[in-house]
């Protein structure tokens, strides 16, 4: 998009989902041993933690302490119980890769399975209740070559297994 022309406006760019805790380092423990978030920041009153890529998209090394990736969830104590009320909003979202591991993982930090985890032709859903009432979806794309995205490319992807070339 070009953002130089006049009368383009430039669309908003999500900076983080905030999340109200009443215990944040135990909910910052949460988010990245249960599904591996880099803490770049912690204190007892705020975190954020980063999906491992920098702004530009590029994979950072979580040992480097020079590197900072993207900040995709922020965390923040709250004292007031009206504050912490949770129903089903806001809903988070995460991609994984292995659906069994980051469930399994969840479920050992405090997280309850809100239904049994689905499989529809794309993948793998599951939506969990964190610790804090937070609700969680979690979804692991198939291997299928059918698994959404661009039919065509699908179907490229189909010929060249049938021709044992992927």
């Amino acid at each position: 998009q070009d953002l130089s022309r006049p009368g383009r406006y430039m669309a908003a760019i999500l900076k983080h989902v905030l999340l109200l805790q009443r215990n944040v380092p135990a909910a910052a423990a949460f988010y990245e041993q249960g599904l591996g978030l880099i803490v770049t920041q912690c204190s007892d009153s705020y975190a954020e933690l980063g999906d491992g890529l920098d702004e530009n998209g590029r994979p950072v090394d979580p040992k480097d302490e020079k590197a900072k990736p993207r900040t995709v969830l922020a965390l923040k104590a709250v004292g007031n119980v009206s504050q912490l009320t949770t129903g089903y909003s806001p809903f988070v979202n995460f991609e994984v890769r292995d659906m069994d591991t980051a469930v399994n993982n969840m479920l050992r930090m405090g997280a309850e399975l809100d239904g049994p985890i689905k499989y529809p032709p794309q993948g793998k859903v599951a939506a969990l209740r964190g610790p804090d009432g937070h609700m969680l979806g979690l979804y692991e794309m198939s291997d299928s070559p059918f698994a959404g995205g661009n039919v065509m490319m699908d179907m490229d992807r189909v010929n060249a297994l049938k021709k044992g070339k992927d």
